[in-house]
């Protein structure tokens, strides 16, 4: 008996990560089809779109969890369709684990080259850093524009 249950306990823990790395692979593909969605929206529009979030006047970014499939309203439905949320979608402010999809998009003056960021948090296999910017051990990032 103890061994089938140090057998289901090892398939349990196999089936969870095996999720866990599925929901990064959605989130990859996720984050590189808005990536496509963003330059083409920079190639007709000359420019990325603008981050305020819909109902949100002061912030830098607008992030998957906030606004669910309008967080770049810009994008649909003439780009995108729908805009992905990360599997997960949730955030713990006490555990610090946020499982979201973050865009922000910035230039130091309307002269300057622009640039954006996509930032979103595996959970397995560590973070991958794209940007020049590091947004903190515990994020990945994409990035576009003139970085």
């Amino acid at each position: 008996m103890a061994i089938i249950g140090l057998i289901s306990s090892i398939a349990f823990v196999a089936m969870q990560n095996a999720r866990a790395e599925a929901r990064d692979a959605k989130r990859l593909a996720d984050v590189h089809a808005i990536r496509n969605a963003l330059e083409l929206y920079y190639h007709d529009n000359g420019s990325y779109p603008d981050p305020w979030c819909i109902g949100l006047t002061s912030v830098a970014g607008c992030n998957s969890f906030v606004e669910p499939n309008s967080w770049i309203p810009s994008l649909i439905p003439k780009y995108m369709q729908t805009l992905p949320n990360d599997p997960l979608n949730t955030t713990n402010d006490e555990t610090n684990e946020h499982y979201l999809y973050f865009y922000t998009r910035w230039a130091v003056d309307e002269n300057a080259p622009q640039q954006y960021y996509l930032i979103y948090r595996r959970e397995t296999k560590g973070q991958v850093r794209e940007c020049p910017v590091l947004w903190g051990g515990n994020w990945s990032s994409l990035c576009g524009g003139i970085i």
